[in-house]
């Protein structure tokens, strides 16, 4: 079972080859870059449960990595550990100041990485009063932190569109949403496509059916029962 998505960004092959190596074999889908640009791109079209960052990438600092990871609503509360070659206190406290949870200098132990994604993960995925959680009979989401539960279980591997169809059919609970409505709600435009519908299946598959909430068709849309 999918254990949560983690971005890397590491300039260095080696260390990112290691980092990769070591998340997946804990069960983590591990999502590489080495570039500030590219890490932008990945966190605004995927969800991520916490990033690894370097703290020199080949066209800048990962400093900016995570003051944009700080700035988006999507993605603001999650956790970020900062790897760095440098011993520097003044190093530490931009890190710090940027957003950074953790800093680890390299080379770091696996033990001692593995021990604060554990750590982290763990302290954003089983706090359910952080930031404000809307709750529906089976389910819960946290909009703060981009995490559904269902059955008090965390749901892996939604990808950001599924994840603001399911909070736009929450925030609508007990009602449903028309096709129209949530094209309008999260793509901000009208489409004629099945996007919506491709989406909603995949949303299906994940959530299951044990115990927690469901989608159902409702006339020309969706609703939560």
């Amino acid at each position: 079972m999918l254990r949560g998505r983690i971005l890397i960004a590491e300039d260095d092959p080696a260390v990112s080859a290691v980092v990769s190596e070591l998340l997946t074999e804990k069960g983590y889908e591990a999502v590489a870059t080495e570039t500030v640009a590219e890490a932008k791109r990945l966190l605004d079209a995927h969800h991520f449960d916490l990033a690894v960052v370097d703290l020199g990438l080949k066209d800048g600092s990962g400093h900016e990595v995570t003051r944009h990871i700080r700035a988006s609503a999507g993605s603001a509360a999650m956790p970020v550990i900062m790897l760095t070659g440098a011993k520097a206190v003044e190093d530490m406290e931009r890190s710090l100041e940027a957003g950074v949870d953790y800093f680890l200098s390299k080379p770091m132990a696996a033990a001692e990485l593995m021990l604060w994604v554990r750590s982290l993960l763990r302290r954003v995925h089983d706090d359910w009063d952080r930031g404000t959680t809307i709750g529906v009979p089976g389910l819960r989401l946290n909009p703060d932190i981009r995490t559904v539960w269902v059955d008090r279980k965390v749901v892996r591997g939604l990808t950001a569109k599924e994840f603001d169809v399911l909070l736009e059919l929450a925030r609508a609970h007990p009602k449903g949403l028309s096709q129209r409505q949530l094209y309008q709600r999260v793509w901000g435009r009208a489409e004629e496509s099945n996007t919506l519908v491709v989406h909603v299946q995949s949303l299906r598959r994940k959530l299951g059916l044990k115990g927690g909430a469901h989608i159902v068709t409702s006339d020309d849309g969706y609703r939560l029962e």
